[in-house]
């Protein structure tokens, strides 16, 4: 781990802390005080050590730990002496926080935003270390689907007509889609409805329209048929027609004579 003048390491999935890189000559960013030794020719005696971002720092050793505390004051321009003699636990040192970023999405349905702070300081002996970043997260607010609007009615079949619709727009986050039975609706049909439906089920060439009067007489109602006009040629065989018109004129003679005889 370095400290003073390059990244920090990370302390956790979230946090990533650092530290301003100081001007050359600057003085660094704080001095440790440390003791009592246990080196041979040195025991009992306490050095000053200085963050690496001071610039030919070295360390000062001295015989008691309030001359090497007086020492760091005078030669340490930032004043910031930390003292971890004597197995003194120090915590961390922070920067205040910075202004929450702008919230972003990181999913369809979830926004995030955060604030970084800068360690100023490490801990020392087991001190305690706090996060460097902030992470908040919200969930986006559910939106229900979005119908269409009702089809009309179809044709009546078995009784009943239907009408239908279709989701537009598909809920989203959480909300809530209908369900499949919700998007048709049937109803049932009017009697003049049912009664069309009947009459289209008919078919018209196979509809009887002769009836019988009570005499015993076949009234046949004459279907209209377009004819197409045949142009006159001079070699037409008119004899069919003769004979048919010769036939009629018998037959109605014989029709006629026949009801004078039921009459007398």
């Amino acid at each position: 781990m370095t400290f003073g003048h390059s990244v920090f390491d990370s302390f956790g999935a979230d946090q990533i802390l650092f530290a301003e890189t100081p001007a050359v000559g600057s003085g660094g960013e704080y001095a440790l005080i440390k003791g009592p030794l246990t080196n041979t020719g040195a025991e009992g005696k306490y050095q000053v050590w200085y963050s690496q971002g001071k610039s030919g720092a070295m360390v000062q050793t001295f015989n008691t730990k309030g001359s090497a505390i007086s020492f760091a004051k005078k030669s340490e321009p930032t004043g910031n002496i930390i003292d971890i003699s004597d197995g003194k636990v120090v915590d961390a040192t922070y920067e205040a926080w910075g202004a929450f970023s702008e919230w972003a999405n990181i999913d369809a349905c979830t926004l995030e935003r955060s604030r970084t702070r800068k360690q100023m300081t490490p801990a020392f002996n087991g001190g305690a270390e706090q996060d460097a970043k902030q992470v908040q997260q919200k969930a986006i607010d559910p939106t229900e689907a979005v119908l269409s609007a009702w089809s009309d009615y179809g044709e009546c079949s078995n009784g009943s007509k239907t009408r239908t619709r279709v989701i537009s727009e598909p809920a989203t986050c959480g909300g809530t889609n209908p369900d499949a039975t919700t998007l048709t609706e049937s109803v049932a049909c009017t009697a003049s409805e049912e009664t069309s439906e009947e009459t289209s089920e008919e078919d018209p060439a196979t509809t009887d329209d002769s009836s019988t009067t009570g005499e015993g007489v076949t009234n046949i109602t004459a279907q209209s048929t377009t004819v197409t006009p045949v142009a006159p040629s001079s070699k037409m065989n008119y004899s069919p027609f003769i004979a048919l018109t010769l036939i009629g004129g018998v037959g109605y003679l014989y029709k006629k004579r026949k009801d004078s005889k039921s009459k007398a």
